[in-house]
């Protein structure tokens, strides 16, 4: 990638680069002429075609298409609905954001009003608190031109100075009683969790332990991951598997100290203490 002058701290600056990123994550890096051109100014030429960039921002960024879904800022509780709703709540007319790009938009746009109580609060709440996140989980699902960008976003943003107002539920441990669905939708509760369990992700354990997962949504990819494991005794593996992961977004929030990292500890805590249940239940029959 190619750098940028840092413009933090020239409003017309920040907001028009803003207002770049959200256009690139909108449209995909070559999803029209215009973002293609645009892109040129942040990316080296890509060593893929056209047609495969397109497919991969169809899969990235598509509004109800695996594997980030679960990372986008949207009004179901997945990636900060508290955070949004107070936000959302003080900027009149934006109405719902289910995608990041939504978000920068919003934010070039108080930026430049010079709207600096509500930019600041959208900036902590709804970008530095989760951006880093999903750019760790879009680099680990295979698309790290985009996890390059988000961090592209997070520089022109600056740095993250202000205090968390809001906590992560907490999630209930799973017991017998519960389905197996419901398990998964609680592994891949990222907001509550901090770990992100995407469809790339089932498919590397699921080869790693030799258990089919089929294709679907993640939850339903990971439901059938777990079923097998079970009935396979493979269950331990896919456990282990699933720690691996949470060792990676461990490692990625070492290198960003800031007010967030403990809020993102304590999520993946949680994460650690479901896995670790899968391994006394039995879903084989």
């Amino acid at each position: 990638m190619r750098r940028m002058s840092n413009p933090e701290g020239d409003p017309a600056r920040s907001a028009a680069a803003l207002r770049l990123i959200a256009d690139l994550l909108e449209h995909g890096l070559h999803g029209s002429a215009a973002s293609q051109t645009q892109a040129r100014a942040l990316f080296a030429q890509p060593q893929t075609s056209g047609d495969e960039q397109a497919a991969s921002h169809q899969a990235l960024m598509g509004m109800a298409v695996p594997p980030i879904a679960g990372l986008f800022l949207d009004p179901d509780g997945q990636a900060g609905r508290e955070a949004a709703e107070r936000v959302l709540a003080a900027v009149p007319g934006l109405g719902d954001s289910e995608h990041l790009w939504q978000q920068l938009r919003a934010l070039a746009g108080m930026r430049l009003a010079g709207a600096t109580k509500v930019f600041e609060r959208l900036r902590a709440d709804m970008i530095l608190a989760w951006v880093p996140s999903w750019s760790h989980a879009a680099g680990r699902e295979g698309y790290p031109e985009y996890a390059e960008l988000a961090e592209v976003a997070l520089s022109v943003c600056g740095k993250a100075d202000t205090e968390p107002l809001w906590r992560p539920n907490a999630l209930p441990l799973p017991t017998e009683a519960d389905s197996l669905l419901t398990v998964c939708r609680l592994l891949t509760s990222h907001a509550s969790t901090g770990v992100f369990v995407g469809r790339n992700t089932v498919r590397r354990i699921g080869r790693a332990v030799g258990v089919p997962c089929g294709f679907a949504g993640r939850v339903h990819m990971l439901q059938n991951l777990l079923l097998g494991a079970s009935q396979y005794g493979a269950l331990d593996g896919v456990a282990d598997a699933l720690l691996v992961e949470a060792d990676y977004h461990a490692a990625c929030w070492t290198r960003r100290p800031g007010p967030w990292e403990e809020l993102w500890t304590a999520r993946r805590e949680v994460f650690r203490s479901v896995v670790n249940r899968l391994r006394d239940l039995d879903y084989s029959s």
